[in-house]
């Protein structure tokens, strides 16, 4: 069974009745009309496949009620009936777009070869034309799937669109966040262009979005309400709308319409042409985001790389770094080779003075600075917990960079070493901080609390040191001190002892000879002491 619409248009009720029954016969659903005002009113609400028209008709020649109905029905194809054959009744009907003739008294076979026929040339000039608009999509399909700048790509969809379906103005929205956005235009005001968000679900393209089906519409043809509102409050004649979809995904939307004033409106060849063009482009628009995120992630990789290098410099010159103010300046210097326009701050904990020392690099400025905050009652009796005492530092830190440089966001990573919290480091930035930034800085923060925990056992040591030696001169100084206290003395002894042993009775002799040995050993003894005070000066000098 064929199933095709056929209309037959006779004054004649007994040439109705034959055609009906034939055509009917051959599978074909049959309508029939007595006059031309009844055949375009039928016409205008079903498509026909075929109509076929006697010329001479009461109200109208077959002629003149083809081209209404072709008005309405652009596919439908005809086929004249008529009596009286001529060369000029043919030409003209030709020229007016039928397909064929049958020639009264016809024979059934006659009929059904005659709109077999027809209905055999239409299909075949369908498929020429569609073979024919297949060729410009072959080569745009080539085209779009080398565009990679998607803003190009679009561009080259909606000019394509127009060339080959002839439309007064086309559009192509995509769909963001449930809102159809226009990318890319022809024919459509400035102020169109800028201003047009249509919510997906709402109008003809929000439908189109919601639905996922393409849609052909005439002011002649019967369409929901709320889809025919939306046509007749413009000036749109004609339009048709395909949904951009991947799988059960819809990205986009293609619109194109034409005017009041355009003699052809679009057909079901245009809608289908527009479907096969709207699947290459929605394939198209996702390698072209594909690419740009391809794109994207490769910048951010060699954006982490390079920042990675700078902060592994960092952290290798941290490593010979002791002097706490060149371990500061070297971690400003690695924070700011990666985010260099951000302004940095370094708060350190000094419980002792119950206090934060914060280091500040400016972004804008390259500025840098040290101020000393001082901490509150309640900010004291925090940094007996850990976690409290970075959320002080946290705000704090915060307050800082938002007073001096009024950052769109902030991240604060703290400084810990050996469970010991000594600060954090707050960064202040003008775009929005993510994830990756945070999670390339927190290594180089842990090497940096370590570094500045050695350095301040470093400056221990050396104020270990330092107070050593002063130790040492002292005792050095006393050994001077009391070493002259004691020759002088032991000098006079001696001489007594000696000028006794000459002059005293021998009975004394062994008892001075003790009291002199004695002397002389005290001599020595001080001799050795400052013997050793000489040499431990020589080793630390």
């Amino acid at each position: 069974m064929s199933n095709e619409l056929i209309l037959v248009v006779d004054d004649e009720p007994d040439i109705l009745g034959l055609c009906e029954r034939i055509l009917a016969g051959a599978g074909y659903q049959v309508y029939t009309a007595s006059s031309g005002s009844h055949a375009i009113r039928i016409a205008r609400e079903t498509p026909f496949d075929v109509a076929l028209l006697d010329l001479q008709m009461p109200d109208a020649d077959g002629i003149t009620i083809f081209e209404a109905i072709k008005k309405a029905q652009p596919d439908t194809i005809g086929i004249v009936i008529t009596g009286y054959p001529s060369m000029e009744a043919a030409i003209d009907a030709l020229k007016q777009g039928m397909s064929g003739f049958v020639l009264k008294p016809f024979t059934p076979n006659e009929l059904r070869q005659a709109v077999a026929d027809a209905l055999e040339r239409r299909r075949m000039e369908r498929d020429y034309a569609r073979l024919q608009a297949l060729i410009p999509l072959y080569e745009l399909s080539t085209s779009l799937m080398t565009t990679v700048d998607i803003d190009v790509l679009l561009d080259q969809v909606v000019e394509m669109a127009v060339q080959e379906t002839g439309a007064d103005r086309a559009s192509l929205m995509l769909e963001r966040d449930g809102m159809l956005y226009i990318e890319a235009a022809r024919g459509l005001p400035e102020d169109v262009l800028d201003t047009t968000a249509t919510p997906v679900g709402e109008g003809i393209a929000g439908w189109v979005a919601q639905h996922g089906k393409p849609l052909l519409l005439d002011k002649s043809v019967s369409m929901p309400p709320e889809l025919a509102d939306a046509l007749t409050r413009g000036e749109i004649a004609s339009a048709v709308c395909v949904p951009l979809a991947l799988q059960d995904r819809v990205i986009g939307v293609l619109n194109l319409s034409k005017l009041a004033a355009t003699e052809a409106p679009f057909t079901p060849s245009d809608r289908d042409l527009i479907t096969v063009l709207a699947g290459q482009v929605a394939i198209a628009i996702e390698n072209a985001r594909l690419f740009r995120r391809q794109q994207a992630l490769t910048q951010e990789l060699s954006q982490v790389n390079a920042n990675l290098r700078a902060l592994q410099q960092a952290a290798t010159a941290l490593t010979s770094r002791l002097s706490p103010d060149r371990v500061l300046q070297t971690i400003l210097d690695g924070c700011t080779a990666v985010m260099a326009d951000a302004t940095i701050a370094i708060g350190l904990l000094d419980a002792d003075s119950e206090t934060i020392e914060v280091h500040l690099h400016h972004g804008a400025t390259r500025k840098r600075e040290t101020k000393r905050l001082e901490l509150q009652s309640s900010e004291r009796r925090a940094l007996e917990s850990q976690s409290r005492a970075r959320e002080v530092l946290e705000e704090r830190l915060c307050g800082i960079l938002m007073e001096e440089a009024r950052p769109a966001s902030v991240g604060v990573i703290p400084l810990s070493a050996q469970d010991q919290l000594l600060g954090a480091m707050a960064v202040g930035a003008q775009q929005e901080l993510t994830e990756a930034d945070i999670t390339t800085l927190t290594p180089f923060a842990d090497q940096a609390a370590a570094a500045i925990a050695n350095a301040r056992l470093f400056t221990r040591l050396q104020q270990a040191y330092e107070e050593m030696k002063e130790l040492d001169r002292l005792k050095n100084e006393h050994i001077t001190t009391t070493a002259r206290q004691l020759r002088e003395p032991l000098s006079l002894i001696k001489v007594h002892v000696e000028i006794l042993n000459r002059t005293a009775p021998e009975e004394f002799g062994p008892a001075l000879s003790k009291l002199l040995a004695a002397v002389e050993d005290m001599e020595t003894q001080i001799e050795n002491l400052a013997k050793l005070r000489d040499l431990e000066v020589q080793e630390s000098a």
